[in-house]
């Protein structure tokens, strides 16, 4: 297809690794590309009639010219992508650019194609930078990353989060061959028909052998699974998921992931996809639900113990606060330097600071889930308990957590500070699948709608119901269904709102086992 604007592509010599290199410098150059202390500029440029087509199918690739800091390409595939962080044309809309759609052969330093992605969801531009670089230090296959300041036909978009596009590419980088079938997970565990995007399309049967694998009895399935599966790979795949607290991942939710069979081996590889929300839940479990297949099977029997161990061991290794925190203290560098104004650098040093904040606090949050002992909880059908053991958390700023008296009677007492702040109570404790109602009394003062306090068994993507009295008694209920694989429960006790104070009666937060 011919572009609607002509210019000359600037091909440079073999050895700059766009066209004909050989494959080790074409990997030099490439990741000399991703790690440049530099935000990329890359300049977009669409005629009238291609962008009227891109306007009325925004998933098309149409012709244009793509502008790579000194690097020109004609007749580059550009489309838009994204699914929640999807904007239009007219917006800051996030890009495929694929440089061999329409010129077969044409690559940026090896790589045919890549993702600008709009950041709408993580305005620190920061999250899959981190996440990514922390799965490639874990020895887990992860695209690389860097940033952009990206404008379009001469409208100034604002910086872009640049990653490698998981394709053939990325493959042959990362596995050294890409004739094997590659997966993307979207919402579906394994056992559902997943979309391809590499490898010969067929029925899925190598998918369907590794599922049937994973759900063999457990003395059988040990070794069986080791042969089709890279089981210490997945073990850090899983760990580090959950050590970055990326909630809307393959462990917490099937999602955001590509699964690789290798063809010389035979056996899959999970890979990260889409990690843009990490460190929002600092109190996420370091365990995951056993839930879904991968994580049944690998975490059953002794498997439990040896992903507690790579857990700690990546905890340690790789989760380190000092090398994570240069890392972004670089990078917002980096961000600064290519900001547009003074306003856009102090947004960019504020949010990085608040970044950091979280990942501060997950760190603080793993390392005491490390160090305890989860007790179970045994109670029988129709059977209550008083629960204790509560321990404070706060985060998000200055908040007073206290054992107070009140009444005359043992209290929960717990004041927010400012207004992004979350103080809490909590407490966790493994439970037997069944039914259970966690309930209790409690009061607020200076609460306002929507803020408040409320009482609840902790899940990911519930939103609670908060309830303001002030000065009222009020008593609080939540039940929740405890299912084989989730027995590990976080019961909450909070409050919201600028200087929100809230009173929990001690004696009467009480679970009860409804069957």
């Amino acid at each position: 297809m011919k572009s609607c604007i002509t210019c000359i592509c600037l091909v440079l010599p073999a050895a700059s690794g766009v066209f004909g290199a050989a494959k080790g410098s074409v990997q030099s150059s490439a990741n000399n590309f991703f790690d440049a202390p530099r935000v990329h500029r890359i300049e977009i440029k669409i005629g009238l009639e291609e962008f009227n087509r891109l306007k009325a199918n925004n998933r098309a690739y149409v012709a244009g010219i793509a502008r790579v800091d000194d690097q020109e390409f004609a007749d580059a595939g550009i489309r838009l992508k994204g699914r929640g962080s999807f904007k239009p044309l007219g917006d800051k809309p996030s890009f495929a650019i694929k440089f061999n759609q329409f010129v077969p052969g044409q690559k940026l330093f090896g790589l045919s194609k890549i993702m600008l992605n709009n950041a709408s969801q993580d305005s620190t531009y920061l999250s899959e930078y981190v996440a990514t670089g922390l799965f490639r230090d874990a020895k887990v296959p992860a695209a690389r990353v860097a940033h952009a300041r990206v404008s379009l036909n001469g409208r100034d978009l604002g910086i872009y989060v640049l990653i490698e596009a998981m394709n053939a590419s990325f493959l042959e980088e990362n596995f050294k061959t890409a004739k094997g079938n590659l997966y993307e997970g979207y919402a579906r565990d394994l056992n559902e028909r997943l979309e391809q995007d590499n490898g010969a399309a067929g029925d899925q049967s190598d998918l369907q052998q590794l599922v049937a694998t994973a759900r063999l009895p457990l003395d059988e399935r040990k070794q069986a699974l080791a042969r089709v599966l890279d089981v210490d790979e997945c073990y850090s795949f899983l760990a580090m998921s959950m050590l970055i607290a990326q909630h809307d991942s393959y462990p917490l939710n099937r999602n955001n992931y590509r699964i690789y069979r290798r063809p010389e081996t035979g056996r899959f590889t999970m890979i990260p996809h889409g990690i843009d929300g990490t460190f929002r839940e600092s109190n996420i479990s370091i365990t995951p639900p056993r839930r879904y297949v991968l994580t049944k099977a690998l975490l059953e029997g002794d498997g439990a113990s040896l992903y507690r161990e790579r857990v700690a061991n990546l905890f340690t290794n790789v989760f380190d606060m000092e090398s994570v925190s240069n890392r972004i203290a670089r990078r917002a560098e980096i961000l600064k330097a290519a900001a547009a104004s003074d306003e856009e650098k102090e947004q960019i040093q504020r949010r990085t600071a608040n970044y950091l904040s979280r990942i501060q606090l997950r760190h603080s949050r793993a390392s005491e889930q490390l160090s305890e002992t989860l007790t179970w909880l045994k109670i029988g059908p129709g059977e209550q308990t008083v629960l204790t053991g509560w321990r404070a958390s706060s985060e998000g700023g200055e908040c007073v957590l206290e054992r107070r008296t009140l009444e005359g009677k043992p209290m929960l007492y717990v004041k927010s500070g400012e207004s992004t702040a979350v103080a809490s109570w909590r407490l966790r404790l493994l439970l037997a699948p069944g039914r259970y109602l966690f309930s209790g009394k409690a009061q607020t003062a200076n609460a306002a709608p929507p803020n408040g306090a409320s009482l609840r068994l902790y899940q990911l993507y519930d939103r609670p119901t908060r309830f303001v009295s002030n000065t009222r008694w009020h008593v609080l209920e939540h039940g929740k269904q405890v299912s084989p694989g989730s027995e590990e429960v976080e019961f909450i006790c909070d409050v919201t709102g600028h200087g929100s104070e809230a009173w929990f009666d001690l004696e009467s937060l009480t679970l009860t086992r409804e069957f």
